[in-house]
């Protein structure tokens, strides 16, 4: 009977146990409560047009162990099957990146995947990415006339003050009439 007893003890210790050890297992960081998420409707079809954010980062919406950019969410279906997806455009965007700093606002680099990709490499730019000034959009993932485009990475800190600024520079017929916005908020790394 005292045999019976310590066995149960032992099975019971072993699933309180694993119990114990299943609710403390590593889930990850904790996102943040309420997750720095902001978008804008923007004509990328044609040149001028701007959107504008102005955010803080602080313990509620921001985590420093996470990658944020700039994206491009753009609802596009091709007019027929020869048109060009975005996934084989060079969209160019000009983003802006400001930190207050001192009183002043500070210019940041806010590079686009292009460029991520050639200062790793020491590859040049391809020839279609005529300015450094200017962001490119690269095809993340996407199908069926819906994609998202990596537009910048934005190197954010935490309790800092941030100003964004986005245009498109040029006229790009294939767009006509698709639905975009632009996306600041966490975004999954880019591949290397």
């Amino acid at each position: 009977m005292t045999i019976r007893i310590k066995q149960q003890l032992h099975a019971s210790l072993l699933g309180l146990t694993t119990l114990l050890l299943a609710a403390c297992a590593d889930k990850g960081p904790p996102v943040p409560p309420e997750p720095l998420e902001l978008s804008q409707s923007i004509a990328v079809d044609t040149p001028g047009q701007q959107v504008h954010f102005e955010f803080e980062t602080t313990a509620r919406n921001f985590a420093s162990y996470r990658t944020y950019a700039v994206e491009l969410d753009l609802q596009h279906v091709s007019p027929s099957p020869d048109a060009a997806s975005p996934r084989d455009l060079h969209i160019p965007l000009r983003v802006g990146l400001q930190q207050w700093s001192g009183g002043t606002w500070q210019s940041l680099a806010s590079p686009d995947a292009y460029q991520i990709a050639q200062s790793q490499s020491g590859q040049p730019l391809p020839d279609w990415h005529r300015d450094a000034g200017l962001n490119y959009a690269q095809t993340q993932r996407g199908s069926d006339g819906a994609y998202r485009l990596h537009v910048a990475l934005l190197p954010l800190q935490a309790h800092s003050r941030y100003r964004v600024q986005i245009s498109t520079v040029e006229d790009i017929t294939p767009l006509r009439g698709a639905s975009a916005r632009i996306l600041i908020h966490e975004s999954r790394p880019l591949a290397k």
